[in-house]
């Protein structure tokens, strides 16, 4: 793959604009560059919506800053989303795990862009897009060298 064709954590999330539903996959795939690249824009978004079912790590949700501009909305409440949720600009949807695909296809919950990790590209540019691709039509990625193919 061209290395012209990369860029960082900042530059891909610049897709990302005030008002939008975002993605986050989450458990051992959580895109920790991209989220943290996209909360550190705090002060250029506003009501920007981040949905997600378990995310791992301390990303920063709950700082004030960030709430002001971000409302996090939890599918599952992780340890990392637990004090932004429990606040103001925060909730929590309590849905089966099997349910969760049927709100974004019904439009229920419709979602403009997805945070993904996925695998490195082989000699050829192709790499695994992960399970959470499908759920936008403009997918942000990061690769990861643990990332399965």
């Amino acid at each position: 793959m061209d290395p012209k064709q990369w860029m960082s954590a900042g530059e891909a999330v610049r897709s990302i604009r005030s008002g939008d539903r975002v993605f986050i996959q989450g458990s051992a795939a959580t895109p920790t560059r991209l989220v943290t690249a996209l909360l550190d824009r705090h002060s250029e978004l506003k009501d920007v919506e981040l949905v997600s079912i378990s995310t791992f790590g301390d990303l920063g949700y709950d700082r004030p800053q960030v709430l002001k501009s971000f409302f996090i909305n939890a599918l599952f409440v992780s340890e990392s989303m637990r004090s932004a949720v429990d606040g103001p600009r925060g909730d929590y949807v309590p849905v089966f795990l099997s349910e969760i695909s049927r709100l974004f296809d019904s439009g229920v919950l419709p979602i403009d862009v997805a945070l993904v990790h996925v695998s490195p590209p082989d000699r050829h540019g192709f790499c695994s897009l992960g399970v959470s691709v499908d759920v936008a039509d403009r997918p942000c990625a990061m690769h990861g060298p643990l990332s399965p193919k």
